[in-house]
Formats: structure tokens, C-alpha cells, sequence
């Protein structure tokens, strides 16, 4: 089967997996998870991600709209509005205070 034929879904897994497989110290994601449905679709891909990774010489750099859906990949949130940085915190402070959706809500 050729790419161009494949769905939103297999073709956002083609990504993933070709950015993945490249031996780079900096990796970048954007919106990794979008088309990819259900939850445990999701799910499998953000353990994936978490497994092929090579923290140790790797840094991973997602952009996207559903940060719950990545939550569990982060270390440091930055959060742009109009192309300007608004936030930027290590993951486990906000969690400290309070959720990361209750923070979003709080800075944006």
C-alpha cells in the first residue's frame, strides 16, 4: 500500500514511527495523536513513544492542542499564545498546586 493512501490515523502512526527510528538528539512531534482514535489507540502510542526513546541523548519537543492527551510524556510545559511564550513550568510543580487542565485554564 502506498502512503498517500493511507488514513489520517495510519499515517500519523507512519510519522511517529519515522521520527522515532531516526538516531537525532532532538525529536519533534506535532499534534502526534491527532486522527488517532480510540483512548487505547492513544494510549499504545504515547507508552511506545515512552519506550523508544533514548532519554539519555534524546530530547522529545511536542506541539499540540490536547495536552492531557500527552501529559504523561512531559517534563516541561511551554504554552505559546499569538506566538509568545505565556507559561513555561517543570510538570511536577504545577502538579503541586493544582491539576494541569485546572493550570491551562488558570494562564489562558
Amino acid at each position: 500500500m502506498k502512503i498517500k493512501y493511507l488514513s489520517k490515523g495510519q499515517m500519523a502512526r507512519v510519522k511517529i514511527t519515522v521520527t522515532l527510528a531516526r538516531n537525532a538528539p532532538f525529536l519533534v512531534l506535532d499534534e502526534p495523536l491527532a486522527g488517532l482514535d480510540p483512548p487505547l489507540v492513544k494510549e499504545r502510542i504515547t507508552k511506545g513513544i515512552i519506550q523508544f526513546i533514548d532519554l539519555e541523548r534524546q530530547s522529545l519537543i511536542i506541539t499540540t492542542h490536547e495536552l492531557l492527551e500527552v501529559e504523561n510524556l512531559l517534563d516541561e510545559v511551554i504554552v505559546l499564545k499569538n506566538g509568545q511564550v505565556i507559561a513555561q513550568e517543570q510538570v511536577e510543580a504545577i502538579r503541586e498546586q493544582a491539576s494541569i487542565h485546572e493550570w491551562l485554564k488558570e494562564i489562558y
